[in-house]
């Protein structure tokens, strides 16, 4: 009844032996097979269904981001040739020409899981496999769950079944109040739908079992999990309930505390306090994840001393489940009983299937207070340089050397760290990295910065989006760093679509050698968080007042070319953004922004995240009073326990404060 043959076997490495092998084996396939030597011989580059036309609109499903349907015929053994999509940088095969990547045979039910994934940029090649093979080739940065070992389930995971021949694959697109799975399919005849229900285990316990609806010969493989709707990888790392998905080792003690118990959280409602009577004590969590050669991942926390100063461990991200373990860390000494952020970053050698984020307190230390964990992918490799300077260039005749960390600066976190200097006017380093970039779309390049041999150094550090109709680009400009390490962040929002980003740092000529560390590259779901031009994008509640500056304005800008302002004449006034988001239960998010008191010190109000379009709203809030006239970061995270639609990030002016500057806002 459902014939799913796949691209995994339509390489051009199948001679026409090999095709006439397949004809013998499977005779029923012939005109298949027939379909497939033409294309090979004439790719077609088509995503009008033809010729048999839609069976159901992308508009029609996953909340209106699916694409076409396409009614295969009469056969499921029917097929019309090579379907392509256009993936920017894509170098072409014996399927499909330069800037198309081959999502399959028109119009069989791998095409439509590799068509969507292309389309939405979840995969940057052909996710090759039958129906029940994709398991066996689940590409970087998608998590596997197999059949009997599910805990979460999202709109646009990917469903395999097996048959005993070449199975099936669909898409969820919904999941009901009774935890039904509603899945959409390529290639079942006049239809689209079928559905999917646990008949054994629950999410909650991680050993849901599925056992589909009607398909009797059909059983259930695996789910492969689309990416997240964000990029924050952590669940609860925001402890505003509770400390659930968070485990210890080594006996160490662990306890979720309200904000106002012993030490105030760093944001929301509550922190995670840990210490441990045993060598090696810490809390942990384990996130699974498909993880291939080169991708970088980073966790960044709050921490604190609690009772009293001097608290002292480290923070440390492990790669787990290769044939071999990967890690990187930052070892802190002597906290203070203010919250202090920390960050450490690690790019794979190899492939691995988990992800731990851990963070250990001495023996004899002080209490720890956590808050605000985020763990999230960098858009670039080797931004912590613990073995190398691999994957950066220069400009300039630029002097670029990887040093150890313990060879004339102690590195910011891990085992090394880059350092750079110029003879010539704008020599920098640089790493490029080639994304699809389209209008709106915002990434943020952070990194730790400092002075190496004395303190002075000055330059700056930069994201372009060069390519397109026209470069854009926005930084941030660094002068007389200490021998401390210090970090920049800088923002930018395309306005046109482009297929590059590059990430630099600047030495001006003169400056002491820079110390770099740390760098990250990633997109935000905000849109103009960094103001260099206007403030689109965003509005005001309660007549709340709102000015978007030029940089140098009243007070200069954080980063890039502009701020925004704001006060308010009533209560709850505020400048805010809403982001509309597919989000499930389990998912984190974390919004930051750069802020300031401008004209006098002492402005006060709140950063507030909010995940609203559920059943009831959810957020997370960082309260600020006494701010400087200097730039302050502020972070606060939020983790989803039902499902919503819309993500708010909101920033409130006191009545009666001094006017709030705002800068750099990121949601992630």
């Amino acid at each position: 009844m459902f014939g799913h043959l796949s691209s995994s076997l339509k390489t051009v490495a199948h001679s026409a032996t090999n095709l006439k092998t397949k004809v013998t084996a499977f005779t029923t396939l012939s005109i298949l097979i027939t379909g497939l030597v033409i294309a090979l011989l004439s790719p077609a580059i088509d995503a009008s269904c033809s010729p048999n036309g839609i069976t159901l609109s992308g508009s029609s499903w996953l909340s209106g981001g699916g694409v076409n349907i396409c009614n295969n015929g009469s056969s499921s053994a029917d097929d019309y040739g090579a379907s392509c999509v256009a993936v920017s940088g894509a170098p072409g095969d014996s399927h499909c020409p330069k800037g198309y990547v081959y999502a399959g045979e028109k119009w069989q039910c791998v095409e439509l899981v590799n068509r969507l994934y292309l389309t939405k940029g979840w995969t940057k090649a052909t996710w090759w496999g039958n129906g029940n093979t994709l398991v066996n080739n689940v590409p970087s940065g998608l998590v596997k769950q197999n059949n009997g070992s599910i805990s979460y389930v999202n709109p646009g995971d990917v469903i395999t079944l097996n048959d005993g021949g070449f199975g099936h694959a669909g898409i969820i697109n919904s999941i009901d109040s009774n935890g039904t799975l509603h899945i959409k399919n390529q290639n079942i005849g006049s239809t689209t739908g079928s559905s999917a229900y646990i008949d054994s285990g629950s999410l909650g316990n991680g050993n849901a079992h599925y056992h589909m609806n009607g398909w009797s010969t059909y059983k259930v493989q695996a789910i492969i999990h689309a990416p997240s709707s964000g990029s924050n990888l952590v669940t609860n790392g925001g402890f505003n309930a509770n400390a659930s998905h968070w485990s210890t080792t080594a006996s160490a003690n662990m306890v979720q505390y309200p904000g106002n118990s012993n030490q105030a959280s760093y944001e929301g409602a509550g922190y995670l306090a840990t210490n441990s009577p045993q060598i090696n004590g810490s809390v942990y969590q384990d996130i699974p994840l498909t993880i291939a050669s080169g991708n970088m991942y980073c966790a960044e926390a709050e921490l604190t001393s609690i009772g009293s100063s001097g608290g002292n461990g480290t923070l440390a991200i492990w790669l787990n489940g290769g044939n071999n373990t990967e890690s990187s860390s930052y070892i802190f000494s002597n906290l203070s009983t203010a919250w202090t952020p920390v960050k450490t970053c690690i790019t794979a050698t190899t492939s691995h299937t988990k992800i731990r984020v851990q963070i250990y307190d001495n023996v004899g230390s002080s209490t720890i207070g956590i808050d605000a964990v985020d763990v999230h992918k960098s858009t670039i490799s080797n931004g912590e340089f613990n073995v190398n300077a691999s994957h950066w260039s220069t400009t300039m005749n630029a002097n670029m050397v990887q040093y150890p960390g313990n060879s004339n600066q102690p590195s910011y976190e891990g085992a090394g760290y880059l350092a750079t200097n110029s003879p010539q006017s704008d020599g920098s380093v640089y790493q490029d990295i080639t994304p699809t970039i389209a209008s709106g779309d915002m990434y943020c390049a952070e990194a730790e910065i400092t002075s190496i041999g004395s303190s002075g150094a000055s330059g700056t550090l930069a994201i372009w989006m060069p390519d397109g109709s026209h470069s854009e680009s926005s930084s941030y400009m660094f002068s007389n760093l200490p021998t401390a390490w210090k970090p920049f962040k800088t923002c930018v929002t395309a306005t046109t679509s482009h297929n590059k980003i590059r990430v630099q740092v600047y030495d001006n000529v003169g400056s002491p050698t820079i110390g770099i560390d740390a760098v990250d590259v990633h997109k935000s779901l905000v849109t103009n968080g960094e103001f260099n031009a206007n403030a689109g994008h965003w509005s005001t509640t309660v007549g709340a007042n709102m000015v978007q500056y030029p940089g140098n304005s009243n007070q200069a800008s954080y980063e890039g070319a502009g701020y925004l302002t704001t006060n308010s004449p009533r209560i709850n006034g505020s400048v805010y953004q809403d982001i509309p988001l597919t989000i499930i239960s389990g998912n984190m998010y974390c919004a930051e922004a750069e802020l300031t008191s401008i004209g006098s010190s002492g402005a006060s109000g709140t950063l507030t995240i909010w995940l609203n379009g559920g059943n009831n709203t959810e957020s997370s809030s960082h309260v600020f009073s006494n701010l400087p006239s200097a730039w302050t970061p502020f972070k606060t995270c939020v983790t989803a326990t039902t499902s919503h639609t819309t993500i708010r990030v909101q920033v409130y002016d006191n009545v009666g404060s001094p006017t709030i500057g705002v800068d750099a806002v990121d949601a992630h």
